[in-house]
């Protein structure tokens, strides 16, 4: 029922045997206890260690036991507690491994493998080595036969795998070859030695593949040699590329590639030239894996002779990690082990960019972004000055002295060797990384071919454009390269011929860029994240005609470039009119896509535009809102910095921060700021932290903060904006501008509020009547012509349970056939969230086309004060006559004015800090401006899913509002003799929320815009939108 595999009978990978097949134990919690019982259950004596991740290589099919937890005194492995056969979050890396006391010998040290490296022995209950007196291929033989590794092919002296500790065992070992075990050859005794472990004795067998050698070459590092057919030979370095070296590199124990040299980098080697044209993958286990011509086969010289040069003591790993993105781990005391991210930081990772030639830190992922490691950690509290070396040259707490798990393995994402700047991660400046800077190339000669090479080497597809004169700007530092010229076919830029590092005569004005295929969309004829659109289509560039084109559009184009969030959508070509195709035309985007070309259109081609429609946008460039619901206006703050996006700590963050980021965003003012994940937890770079505006700077970078990337706080702290872009009436526009009206044959019917772009929340008892006409921003109904709109309803859906005798869910969405744009006329207002709470008393106001006493066609829109009236007290009014539910909220009208009779649908509205917040929808009642009833609504924040569940495109607002104190309403019983009255004042408390409003004056129209109360507007039509309402069979 159990086995190891990989070495001997007594050391090796555990396998156990379950439902018909063998499968490897996960080393999850794995120690010397488990050990202790398989050495036991296979009779191999007492356990000496436990090498962890896959010591003796990944096994192959289920991983059959994880977590396996044993006091050291069961008789078999099974009998220990365990997660379950077959259940497991594991990977092959993982598998564990024993190393019994029935085992003499062992190879470890520096760069060793299992079947490579310093010879150690067992005696007296210890390890130790032997000292290289004598010792030949012979004694090596002996090694190599006992181990399962093949025969010997070297037997290095001199501790060439790092010099062992503790006792020296064996010296002056004289063996015949045909020994079982080292301790069988003639020796001078153990123990028994003057020698020093500076004479530390090894072994390479023929089970190892490839080694490192040549002239100035080190255990990682050197000319490449492989084994076959019982002898050495090179490598030819035709189409040698990091890729190859890299598999070399791992295979050897020596972390990553830094370089792959050619042309007998380390003199040329003698003998056969056993590869060429390797061509790996980079994830092979072995060299011999990779694609090449045959052994043997090819037409070489030594003077082409391959080499590599690895990282040694640092590598990156971990799931999705690639050569220059991983978790840290170092190399020490012979196995590798993980780095903990306290308080680790982007110097930290510039230093392990830097050691492994990945050019410049990028991001920092904590919280074992690249997946949690088994076995060791080795450093924790890391603090490097960013200008080291290499890692193990920063300060810290000491090898091993660490209190934190694995899941807090620290990760680093490097830019590698070249990069694309100041635009998208396939389009942009060209960018080197020489000399441990970042550095441009010059446009002399720059050509598609050139562009080739750089979009291949990103995996950006192949090239399309090479725009010249910095078209994405100048950059800064170096000028590395010149006069580049590339046949197209290399695999990097450094391939290519050029005029030397740092070789050049060219100003910042000349700094060479690309546009690779994987780029669809540009913006040509202003900035970066402003212009004329652009769309790539059958091998050519095309525009986009504005018809239709609005923010949703513009939404995805900017998400596209990394532009943060659309600011305006210009239409007749504010860029300046384009030439050639116009590609798409009728463009409607939800405004989530994730390409332009994903939105709907008429089809590429089909147009009857002309270059005087060309479409634009202007986008907020490096700042966008994003997260789980979040909208244009609100969101988790997010910056673009060094080609990412980054959240922002919310440590010492509030409403002045806020205030910036909505400024900058064209959303207003700023309602709230949610902490603590609320737009959930993104991945990736905290860019900032202790941010501290004085809430006057135009952008949030000029605020004072810890620097880029200085942050100890993980994602679970991104903080939030949500501004008011809902429920502002700007100064001077004379009305609510979310304001709706709906006319049946020319005259009033009722009233709505503009909730989005291209939806009108209103009552479903108005839906019930053949509606004709809906405006917006009106005063007045005997003027609707002027700025006139003409529009037609897309669809109509009330809610499913409303009942049109109790008026219970008397709420309904109308869409729009065709998105509004904004203006200080045309608003939309915000909705109560439902976790609002509006108690007994909180001052409210109705504005809506309505008449005192039983007028049948009211004028002039009307402003009425009324506080709310708790729901048990409402009840009284009503006594038998209705039902007030909990989807439903009071008020009770002030000088006895409703808002009732046969025009349902306008909003109850209360306003905190900056903004108005729609609490409910005008319902019905038993008559208009009877005395002593509450007039009821719709409480629109019971609705709120199924509000955000109907509504597509643009999503409304949802504003929490927070009364103060208790509500009075939880205690109140009807009166026994008669109902309660009227109250004759206006309540002077103004309810709170999270904001506290700044003004006096709660009214609709404060700050000098104020109505007389119960009088009518002036009769002034500002703005009019005619809406025809289609309403079908099915819809009435």
């Amino acid at each position: 029922m159990i086995r190891l595999a990989g070495s001997t009978r007594c050391s090796g990978r555990v396998e156990v045997h379950h439902n018909n097949s063998w499968g490897t134990v996960c080393d999850d919690g794995w120690d010397l206890n488990d050990a202790e019982v398989v050495c036991r259950e296979l009779n191999c004596g007492s356990a000496l260690k436990v090498p962890t991740s896959a010591h003796f290589r990944a096994g192959t099919g289920k991983i059959w036991l994880d977590h396996v937890t044993c006091s050291g005194n069961e008789s078999s492995l099974t009998e220990c507690q365990h997660s379950g056969f077959g259940s497991n979050t594991c990977e092959r890396g993982q598998d564990a491994a024993v190393i019994c006391s029935a085992v003499s010998v062992i190879l470890t040290g520096s760069g060793s493998t299992r079947c490579s490296g310093r010879v150690e022995v067992y005696h007296n209950n210890s390890w130790g080595t032997v000292c290289d007196d004598g010792w030949g291929l012979n004694d090596a033989e002996v090694v190599c036969r006992q181990l399962n590794c093949g025969s010997a092919l070297e037997a290095p002296q001199s501790a060439h795998f790092g010099a062992g500790t503790g006792q020296i065992w064996l010296d002056h070992v004289t063996c015949s070859g045909n020994e079982s075990s080292l301790t069988e050859c003639q020796h001078s005794g153990f123990g028994s030695n003057t020698c020093e472990h500076g004479q530390d004795a090894a072994v390479i067998c023929s089970a190892v593949s490839v080694i490192l050698t040549g002239s100035g070459s080190t255990r990682c590092s050197g000319r490449v040699e492989v084994y076959h057919n019982n002898s050495w030979g090179t490598v030819c370095d035709d189409g040698w590329g990091l890729n190859d070296a890299e598999v070399v590199c791992r295979q050897l124990n020596c972390g990553s590639a830094l370089e792959a040299p050619q042309s007998a980098h380390f003199g040329a080697g003698t003998g056969q030239i056993w590869l060429d044209h390797v061509t790996c993958s980079g994830n092979e286990s072995s060299l011999t894996e990779c694609q090449h011509s045959g052994f043997g086969s090819n037409t070489c010289e030594h003077g082409q002779d391959a080499a590599v040069i690895c990282s040694d003591p640092v590598r990156l790993a971990g799931s999705g990690s690639t050569r220059c993105s991983g978790r840290v781990e170092i190399f020490h005391n012979n196995i590798w082990g993980t780095v903990s991210d306290y308080k680790w930081n982007f110097n930290d990772a510039e230093v392990v960019c830097r050691q492994l030639n990945c050019g410049s830190a990028l991001e920092n992922p904590q919280f074992g972004h690249f997946g949690a490691a088994t076995g060791q950690i080795w450093l924790s509290d890391v603090t490097c000055s960013g200008n080291e070396g290499s890692l193990t040259e920063c300060q810290h707490s000491g090898w091993g002295n660490n209190y934190y798990g694995h899941y807090y393995d620290v990760g680093v994402i490097c830019s590698g060797m070249i990069r694309l700047a100041g635009s998208t991660r396939c389009s942009g400046r060209v960018e080197v990384y020489h000399n441990n800077s970042w550095g441009t190339v010059c446009d002399d000669g720059w050509d598609l071919n050139d562009a080739e090479v750089v979009c291949r080497e990103l995996n950006c597809g192949s090239a399309l454009k090479v725009p010249t004169s910095a078209h994405f700007g100048a950059g800064t530092g170096k000028i590395w390269l010149d006069h580049v010229t590339c046949s197209g076919n290399e695999s990097s830029l450094s391939e290519c011929q050029h005029s030397g590092f740092g070789s050049n005569t060219c100003e910042r004005g000349q700094d060479a860029a690309v546009i690779c295929s994987a780029v669809s969309v540009i913006l040509t004829g202003s900035t970066r994240c402003s212009g004329r659109v652009e769309v790539y289509h059958n091998n050519s560039w095309g525009t986009v005609c504005d018809d239709g084109w609005d923010l949703n559009d513009a939404e995805v184009v900017c998400r596209q470039l990394n532009c943060g969030s659309a600011l305006e959508a210009p239409r007749s070509a504010h860029f300046g009119a384009g030439t050639g195709q116009t590609w798409l035309d009728h463009v409607t985007c939800s405004g989530n896509e994730s390409s332009l070309t994903e939105c709907q259109h008429s089809g590429f081609g089909s147009n009857t535009c002309e270059h005087g429609q060309d479409a634009a946008v202007i986008c907020s460039d490096l700042i966008r809102l994003a997260g789980s619901g979040s909208t244009r206006c609100s969101g988790r703050v997010e910056i673009f910095h060094n080609n990412i996006w980054g959240t922002v700590s919310d440590y010492n963050w509030n409403l002045n921060n806020d205030e910036v980021v909505c400024r900058q965003l064209k959303c207003g003012t700023a309602l709230e700021n949610p902490q603590f994940g609320h737009f959930g937890e993104a991945t990736g770079q905290i860019w900032l932290s202790a941010v501290t505006c004085s809430g006057n700077e135009s952008s949030l970078t000029e605020c004072r903060h810890s620097g880029w990337g200085n942050n100890y706080y993980g994602q679970y702290y991104d903080v939030g904006v949500i501004c008011s872009a809902c429920g502002r009436a700007v100064e001077n526009s004379g009305s609510g501008p979310w304001q709706v009206s709906i006319n049946h044959n020319g005259q009033f019917w009722c009233g709505g509020s503009l909730i989005t772009n291209q939806w009108v929340l209103t009552a479903a008892s108005c839906i019930s009547h053949n509606l004709t006409e809906v405006h917006l921003s009106c005063h007045t109904q005997s003027d609707l012509t002027s700025g006139e709109v003409s529009l037609t309803v897309e669809d109509i859906i009330c809610h499913p349970a409303f009942n049109n005798s109790t008026y219970e869910n008397d709420i309904c969405l109308l869409k729009l056939s065709a998105p509004v744009t904004f203006t200080d006329y045309i608003q939309p207002i915000c909705l109560a969230s439902q976790n609002s709470t509006f108690y007994n008393g909180t001052s409210s106001w109705v504005t809506d086309f309505s008449e005192t006493g039983n007028s049948s066609f009211p004028n002039i829109l009307q402003e009425v004060n009324a506080p709310v009236v708790g729901n048990n007290e409402c009840q009284c009014y009503y006594e038998g006559d209705k039902a007030i539910t909990e989807n439903m909220i009071c008020a009770m009208l002030q000088a006895r004015k409703d808002s009732c009779q046969g025009n349902p649908g306008g909003p109850l509205m209360t306003k905190t800090g900056f903004a108005w917040v729609q609490s409910g929808v005008v319902s019905t009642d038993d008559g208009c401006a009877q005395p002593v009833r509450p007039a009821v609504f719709t409480r629109v924040s019971e609705y709120q899913n199924w509000i955000s569940d109907t509504v597509t495109g643009m999503k409304p607002n949802f504003v929490t509002f927070t009364s103060p104190g208790t509500d009075n309403d939880l205690y109140f019983t009807c009166p026994t003799l008669s109902p309660p009255t009227v109250p004759t004042t206006v309540p002077t408390t103004v309810p709170s929320t999270v904001l506290t409003t700044s003004s006096t004056d709660d009214s609709v129209f404060d700050s000098g815009e104020n109505l007389t109360h119960f009088t009518h507007f002036a009769s002034l039509c500002l703005f009019a939108v005619l809406l025809h309402v289609v309403v079908t069979s099915s819809g009435m």
